[in-house]
């Protein structure tokens, strides 16, 4: 795939396909690198974006049972619309046939119309929501950039912030996570605050005028995606650090966000092992940045090289905000 900035039409083409997930991974990763070097080209992606913004109001639910019903479909015998036609009228009065007979016609090609506008629907309403789970990857994969070029400035270590250690990530005060080792990115204009919000999620866009007037996130911001936690005391925090970089190129270090938070509310408790971040409900996975800057789907939580899950400090199942990792090496992503 070749993009030429002259040719619109066919930016346009391609980008409509970008947007509603048509594309291969491939082409997705050529059109993101081209979208980081061509503002024109970003401009054109925003209109696409915008163009197709009232599919946002179109939520169909896949019926229970769908797949199965369409197996059953198939394996049925075959009938001719002879036969049912047939089989419609066997007890119906002659006179009454001819209005029946149509009757029968409309309702068939009404039932034949709306079985295909559902179809377009839901293919619409999935392909809309890959169009959203590749831009949050996209977001995701920005994000990890400027963790990296932060690690390059700063001896290889995380984005870390002093008012976090022996700190707890949740304030059960204010009621709302603290994530003063993320903000740093934005304060020290590593990355916009805009990429820190999912498509998918509906907190949709974070805005903040003068980040050199916070510390953290300004109260109510909701932030899409959850980072290693390094909460820790300097001693742990330090060892943890060390090792982090140590560790093979998949060990995740940020991801969707975790389910112990509903929006910015604590959710205490781990209901299962299985559990996956709510951003991409409906397609049940989520986008995990690993160490070496790809941002790879999982449907499950247990990833990376010690098959650990990425929501759990060790085993625990119950959490108050003041939870860390139980030892250096332990990925726990929160908040």
């Amino acid at each position: 795939m070749n993009f030429e900035e002259n040719d619109n039409f066919e930016s346009y083409s391609r980008l409509v396909e970008y947007h509603l997930g048509l594309l291969s991974s491939h082409e997705i990763e050529q059109i993101q690198a081209r979208l980081e070097t061509s503002q024109e080209l970003r401009k054109l992606s925003d209109q696409v974006e915008e163009t197709l913004a009232p599919l946002e109001k179109y939520e169909v639910d896949v019926p229970v049972g769908l797949d199965r019903k369409i197996k059953l479909a198939v394996r049925a015998p075959k009938v001719t619309a002879d036969t049912l036609l047939k089989d419609l009228t066997t007890h119906v009065p002659a006179k009454s046939r001819t209005v029946f007979s149509r009757w029968a016609d409309f309702i068939g090609t009404a039932a034949a119309i709306l079985l295909i506008c559902s179809a377009v629907t839901l293919s619409t309403d999935h392909s809309r929501k890959q169009a959203r789970k590749a831009l949050c990857a996209g977001n995701l994969g920005v994000l990890g950039s400027a963790i990296s070029t932060y690690a390059n400035n700063y001896y290889n270590q995380l984005p870390q912030a002093s008012a976090a250690l022996n700190s707890v990530w949740y304030d059960p005060e204010n009621q709302t996570p603290r994530r003063e080792n993320l903000f740093i990115l934005v304060k020290r204009n590593y990355v916009k605050p805009e990429f820190f919000a999912c498509p998918e999620d509906s907190s949709k866009h974070i805005r903040i005028d003068d980040s050199s007037a916070y510390n953290d996130f300004p109260h109510g911001s909701v932030v899409s995606y959850s980072f290693q936690n390094l909460h820790a005391d300097r001693k742990f925090r330090d060892q943890q650090l060390q090792l982090r970089w140590q560790h093979a190129p998949t060990m995740p270090i940020m991801a969707d966000r975790t389910p112990l938070l509903k929006k910015n509310r604590l959710n205490p408790n781990l209901p299962s092992d299985n559990i996956l971040s709510a951003n991409h409900a409906r397609l049940k996975g989520q986008n995990v940045l690993v160490l070496d800057g790809r941002v790879v789907w999982q449907t499950t939580p247990v990833f990376g090289p010690q098959n650990d899950n990425i929501w759990q400090a060790g085993q625990i199942r119950n959490y108050s905000g003041k939870e860390t990792p139980v030892d250096p090496s332990d990925c726990f992503l929160a908040p």
